[in-house]
């Protein structure tokens, strides 16, 4: 993977930009081969939960106590 120093008024990114970038360039580069990822709550969105997923990657965070988690497909919170 890459790292990245984040300088919001050098190229206009946010964290959450720089932390989508890696793993799919990672991935498009086939150079991540990893299957399981591990991040900061900070990039616990869903959003980027979901850019993981669909990465097929099994992730590991923090959650915050007032996130929503669906633990079956039944649920009205889907993942």
């Amino acid at each position: 993977m890459d790292n990245r120093i984040y300088r919001n008024a050098a190229d206009g990114k946010t964290k959450n930009d720089h932390f989508k970038d890696m793993p799919v360039n990672a991935v498009a580069d086939k150079a991540f081969k990893a299957k399981t990822v591990l991040f900061s709550s900070w990039y616990a969105s869903w959003e980027n939960l979901k850019l993981a997923h669909s990465l097929k990657q099994t992730f590991y965070t923090p959650l915050k106590s007032n996130r929503l988690v669906c633990l079956n497909k039944s649920e009205p919170f889907p993942f």
